[in-house]
């Protein structure tokens, strides 16, 4: 660009040409305003680095208390999956004596009703899984009777009446008693 003598009338700068100042020296880079002071390179660095610096404690304290607040959320999520684990066991634990509780029930009745002197043998003598139904525990009640007919109440009763009646041998244990020590 050419520059006539002091006309005052100066060509517009082309495109991408920076307009340069009469004398030829180079414009100075103008500085952000500081609020009025003039800091020097050194001193805005320190600055910087201090905010820099505690920029990085305070992240590092949000992430202390993140990593907290996802252990202490695992935690009580733990918590939590105890809790409903032994919730279940015990359910479980339930189901199984109800279970329990039925078949006994169960088992008593029938063997109620065929007679047994006493039932509570009568099912410790078969197998507990026998009486989850009734046609399966009937059924296994009334082989355990065919089997040991002494376990029925009328075999106990004919049993006594023959003992009492004199019907038995060595019905009368007095009687015996005397005869073995030679007094009778």
């Amino acid at each position: 660009m050419t520059v006539a003598p002091e006309t005052g009338n100066e060509p517009a700068p082309k495109e991408g040409e920076d307009k340069q100042p009469e004398d030829g020296k180079q414009p100075e880079a103008k500085q952000p305003d500081k609020g009025g002071e003039d800091k020097s390179a050194d001193q805005r660095a320190a600055e910087l680095e201090a905010e820099n610096n505690r920029l990085k404690r305070t992240i590092s304290e949000r992430d202390k208390a993140d990593r907290k607040a996802a252990e202490k959320k695992a935690a009580d999520e733990g918590k939590h999956e105890e809790a409903a684990r032994l919730a279940q066991e015990r359910a479980e634990k339930a189901e199984t004596d109800l279970q329990a509780e039925r078949r006994t029930t169960r088992g008593l009745k029938i063997a109620g009703e065929l007679k047994f002197n006493n039932p509570t043998i009568a099912l410790k003598l078969i197998d507990a899984d026998q009486l989850d139904d009734d046609k399966a525990a009937k059924a296994a009640l009334e082989k355990l009777a065919s089997d040991e007919p002494g376990l029925l109440a009328e075999t106990t009763r004919r049993r006594s009446a023959q003992i009492t009646e004199g019907d038995a041998p060595n019905a009368d244990m007095n009687a015996q008693l005397r005869k073995a020590f030679g007094r009778g």
